[in-house]
């Protein structure tokens, strides 16, 4: 019980330290460099495996994710990053990494300078005792540029 207390705050804790700010009409950004943190969760009350994370640069023209574990190593992670424009009508570029056996997987740079774009992160962790999957998805702010 105690243990799940302690993951359920860290997961709080982590997750509102995360949150995205300088925000200009509603939720469209127009200036900055951030990232945004997603916990990996299995559906049911257990401890999080891992996380992922998006990181983005340059107005928001460019981005890359990783998945990674909490502490040790894991059977298998997976990291996908990918880009939407014109307000998520249209689909840009995307990249995913996977692994066996490592504690993190970062995907390459993909990169997007259409009006009202936005990143997106989802990633995928096994446990090696368990075989057990938990999922994390995350996003970065909605761009105007």
């Amino acid at each position: 019980m105690r243990k799940r207390m302690m993951a359920m705050i860290l997961a709080v804790v982590m997750a509102m330290a995360c949150v995205p700010v300088a925000f200009a009409q509603g939720n469209v950004v127009n200036a900055g460099d951030g990232e945004s943190v997603g916990i990996s969760s299995g559906g049911k009350e257990r401890a999080s495996w891992g996380y992922v994370k998006i990181v983005w640069a340059n107005e928001c023209s460019e981005a890359y994710a990783f998945m990674s574990t909490h502490a040790g190593t894991a059977y298998y992670l997976k990291a996908k990053v990918y880009a939407t424009y014109s307000n998520g009508a249209a689909r840009g570029p995307s990249d995913t990494a996977d692994g066996n056996n490592t504690s993190r997987v970062d995907t390459d740079t993909i990169y997007e300078n259409e009006r009202y774009r936005q990143f997106f992160a989802e990633g995928v962790v096994q446990d090696t005792k368990t075989s057990g999957i938990q999922t994390a998805a995350t996003e970065s702010p909605l761009w105007e540029g």
